[in-house]
């Protein structure tokens, strides 16, 4: 870099802070109303202007890089933040199903309970008859 500076300072300064553009221009747009056209071309930049040109374009607040992805992401977590939504709503159906199933079942082993204990009765007390008798 010092040898390049020193052999030639103005073509390394232009590396850095090079910067010419044309491109303005006025058009009547009516009798007695002229408007400016600002079009912006660039015939050279510098390292430090394409520099800031590339980060402009990662850090626009509305189109850049960055915001973009950051919308892309905003958008994916609201998508998973959904599904997780259906299947919470999806797994409390189900538990509630499984519930009800599990309180049918419990209601029933209660009475096939109460029936055997009542048929154990009915066969201890014809056994205590049948002795009885015989």
């Amino acid at each position: 870099f010092e040898e390049a500076y020193a052999e030639d300072p103005e073509a390394v300064e232009n590396l850095f802070a090079a910067y010419e553009s044309t491109g303005t221009s006025t058009e009547t747009i009516a009798p007695g109303v002229t408007v400016d056209n600002i079009t912006t071309t660039y015939d050279e930049l510098g390292f430090g202007d394409l520099f800031k040109q590339a980060v402009e374009k990662l850090t626009n607040s509305i189109d850049g890089t960055v915001t973009l992805a950051s919308r892309n992401f905003d958008a994916l977590i609201d998508a998973q933040n959904d599904r997780i939504a259906e299947i919470d709503q999806r797994l409390a159906a189900k538990e509630l199903r499984l519930f009800r199933e599990f309180t049918a079942m419990e209601t029933t082993l209660a009475r096939l309970q109460s029936q055997q204990s009542s048929l154990g009765m009915i066969s201890q007390n014809l056994s205590t008859a049948g002795a009885l008798i015989g």
